[in-house]
């Protein structure tokens, strides 16, 4: 899908060096920068150094964007986030971060983000569930595994909100979503049989 015209003008503006557009793309961004990198389960609160790299990413792309050759700015951003995170992940095979060695596919690209996972990474078999049995299934079965309060907050967290607007939609505090997150988590590990 194409982008409106008032973004491809703010990304333009952005790409002179414009400091407040900049930092207007970066925010307005940041939802698709979660929503990339949560496709991976990384341990040890490794998510954060991936979502500062998808950032960074978002900034280099800005001074390279073409409308020319690019009609969707969200495509073009969500292509280069995803290969930065990829970078990432590829690094730490190389010993050098050892948490992110242990990073594992948990969930699938969209259309936009469909190059292949590379070898050295675990493919999740909850992503090949979701693609055959749908969304719908996916959450259907998480909630037999887990309760009502669960299943929002796992959706809020794939639709690539914070834990702190997570929060604040729920209406329970951080370390509540925290603690809800790793228990869905490990829930989905401990009965991968039923996503298979």
């Amino acid at each position: 899908m194409a982008s409106n015209p008032e973004e491809i003008a703010l990304i333009k503006q952005a790409g002179t060096g414009d400091i407040v557009a900049t930092e207007a793309i970066i925010a307005r961004y940041g939802w698709l920068v979660r929503s990339v990198v949560r496709k991976y389960f990384t341990p040890n609160g490794t998510e954060e150094d991936l979502e500062q790299e998808g950032t960074m990413a978002v900034f280099k792309a800005i001074k390279e964007y073409d409308p020319q050759k690019n009609d969707s700015v969200t495509a073009f951003l969500a292509m280069r986030i995803d290969s930065a995170v990829k970078d990432a992940l590829r690094k730490a095979t190389r010993n050098k971060h050892r948490t992110l060695n242990e990073a594992v596919s948990l969930a699938g690209f969209n259309d936009n983000l469909d190059a292949p996972t590379p070898t050295e990474y675990v493919y999740d078999p909850v992503h090949k569930y979701i693609e055959r049995e749908g969304l719908d299934s996916f959450y259907n079965n998480i909630a037999r595994l887990c309760s009502d309060l669960h299943v929002r907050v796992l959706r809020y967290y794939f639709d690539g909100y914070t834990y702190e607007e997570i929060a604040s939609l729920t209406g329970i505090n951080r370390k509540k979503v925290d603690n809800i997150m790793f228990t869905v988590k490990k829930k989905i590990k401990e009965n991968k049989n039923i996503f298979m």
